[in-house]
């Protein structure tokens, strides 16, 4: 048996020898060689922007978070963390939000809320569990234990 084992893999091993061979040789160019025009840059008139109005010549700094996870995303989830993409964006905006552990109707025990709003944020929930944790997290869902 590890004979035959061993027979079958020289033989794929030499089949696809032969086919990235025949592959390499049918890849060589066909085209004519080309030649960019050959032409100086023309200059344009430049334009002046408009003055920003919050310019600051130090630069304006803002202050976010580009990887936020809701209760959508099994890492979120698996830390107790239940909380809705609406939640996320109401606590970067500096409201109040109830966080885990959560009661029976599942609103959270404890609140947190941002000293500052943020200036920006973004749900960064993960695609691959979205519908795996909705149907075994509903109640009532053919999944749900």
């Amino acid at each position: 048996m590890r004979i035959a084992f061993t027979l079958s893999l020289a033989l794929i091993s030499l089949l696809f020898a032969v086919s990235c061979a025949n592959l390499l040789l049918r890849l060589s160019p066909s085209a004519d060689p080309w030649e960019p025009v050959g032409a100086p840059a023309v200059a344009k008139q430049s334009v002046i922007p408009a003055a920003c109005t919050h310019f600051d010549a130090n630069r304006q700094a803002f202050f976010g978070d580009l990887h936020v996870h809701t209760k959508h995303s099994m890492d979120a989830r698996s830390r107790d963390m239940l909380g809705s993409p609406d939640d996320a964006y109401r606590f970067a905006s500096g409201e109040v939000i109830g966080i885990g552990p959560f009661d029976a109707s599942g609103r959270g025990i404890r609140q947190a809320q941002l000293e500052r709003p943020l200036d920006f944020a973004a749900v960064t929930d993960h695609a691959e569990w979205i519908g795996e944790v909705g149907i075994c997290s509903t109640p009532g869902s053919p999944a749900y234990d």
